[in-house]
C-alpha cells in the first residue's frame, strides 16, 4: 500500500499527507501504524531498516497522539513481528542501520521494555540481532551492543555471555554464523571480548553447532582461508596444549563423521585444502589417518 512504500523511500512529506488524510476519512490510525504487507512488515519495521530515522521519530509522535492507549500502542509497534519472526530491532540490526537502533534503544527504554530481552530477543530462525550483526560483519553496531549490555542493570556478565552463547534453531551460535559468512573484522572482535570475560576460548574453537561442525569446518566449506589462519593463530597462542588443539580442529567430526579436510573437499575448497594440507605436515599429523579415515557413514 502506499503507505508502506513512502516508508520505504523515506518519503516524509507523503506519509504526513497519507496521515492527515487518514485522519479526515476516519480510517483508524492504530490500524494504520500496525499495518502490515505481505511480509508481515510496518511501515515502522521498514521505516527501521531503511534506516529513516526522521520517519521512525514522526510515526513514534504519531502514535503517542492515539486516541486510546498510547503505551500499547508504541510497544506493539516495537514488538510487531513480520512473517519471518523480525521485529523492528532485528531489522535494523541486518541491515546495519545504526542510527535507526540507537533511537530504538532510547525509546526501549523510554517504555520500560526490558533492555536484557531486548538483547536476547529472537527471529523466526532463533537469532538474535546480537548474532545477525556478527553475520553481517557490522562491526560499529557489534561494538554498541557490547556497550548496551555493559550498561544492563542486571548481571552484565552473564548477559554478554548469553550474547555469545545464544544458539539459533540450527544449533549456530555468533562465532558459527560468522565464520559460515566470512566475516573476519567481526570474530577478531568476538575473539577479543571472549578474552575480556574470561570465556575458554578453546571451547569457543571446538565448539559445534547441531550437527556437529566447529567454525573452522565452516571457514573451511566456505574457502575462506584468511579466517582459517587467523583460527590457526588463535589456537597456537592457547595457554594450554598447543599442538593438541590444533589437532582436534583437525580431526574434529560433524555427526556425518566428516572432519574438516572432508568438508573443503566436498565444496571444492581448494585454498583451504591446500592450506590445510601444509598445516597437517608441519604438525607431523598422520596424513594417511586424516586425509583417508573412514566416514560415519552406512
Amino acid at each position: 500500500m502506499a503507505w508502506h512504500g513512502a516508508a520505504f523511500y523515506g518519503s516524509l512529506q507523503t506519509l504526513e499527507s497519507l496521515w492527515s488524510w487518514a485522519k479526515e476519512e476516519e480510517i483508524d490510525t492504530d490500524d494504520l501504524l500496525l499495518a502490515q504487507n505481505g511480509d508481515g512488515l510496518t511501515a515502522f519495521q521498514i521505516a527501521a531498516e531503511k534506516n529513516h530515522v526522521e520517519t521512525l521519530q514522526k510515526m513514534w509522535v504519531w502514535a503517542e497522539e492515539a486516541k486510546q492507549n498510547a503505551k500499547e500502542l508504541k510497544k506493539k509497534l516495537f514488538l510487531s513481528k513480520d512473517k519471518y519472526g523480525y521485529i523492528a530491532w532485528h531489522g535494523a540490526a541486518f541491515y546495519g542501520s545504526l542510527q535507526a537502533l540507537e533511537i530504538l534503544w532510547c525509546w526501549a527504554r523510554e517504555e520500560d521494555i526490558d533492555t536484557d530481552e531486548l538483547l536476547l530477543a529472537r527471529n523466526g530462525d532463533g537469532d538474535t540481532a546480537f548474532k545477525i550483526t556478527a553475520e553481517k560483519n557490522h562491526v560499529e553496531i557489534l561494538h554498541k551492543m557490547w556497550v548496551w549490555a555493559e550498561e544492563t542493570k542486571q548481571n552484565a556478565k552473564e548477559l554478554k555471555k548469553n550474547l555469545f552463547l545464544s544458539k539459533d534453531k540450527y544449533g549456530y551460535n555468533m562465532w558459527h554464523g560468522a565464520a559460515f559468512y566470512g566475516s573476519l573484522r567481526a570474530l577478531e572482535t568476538l575473539w577479543s571480548w571472549a578474552k575480556e570475560e574470561e570465556l575458554n576460548t578453546e571451547e569457543l574453537l571446538l565448539a559445534q553447532n547441531e550437527v556437529g561442525l566447529t567454525a573452522f569446518q565452516l571457514a573451511a566449506e566456505k574457502n575462506h582461508v584468511e579466517i582459517l589462519q587467523k583460527m590457526w593463530v588463535w589456537a597456537e597462542e592457547t595457554k594450554q596444549n598447543a599442538k593438541e588443539l590444533k589437532k582436534k580442529l583437525f580431526i574434529s567430526k560433524d555427526k556425518y563423521g566428516y572432519n574438516v579436510w572432508h568438508r573443503a573437499a566436498f565444496y571444492g575448497s581448494l585454498q583451504a585444502l591446500k592450506t590445510l594440507r601444509s598445516w597437517a605436515k608441519e604438525e607431523e599429523l598422520n596424513t594417511e589417518e586424516f586425509f583417508w579415515p573412514k566416514l560415519g557413514i552406512n
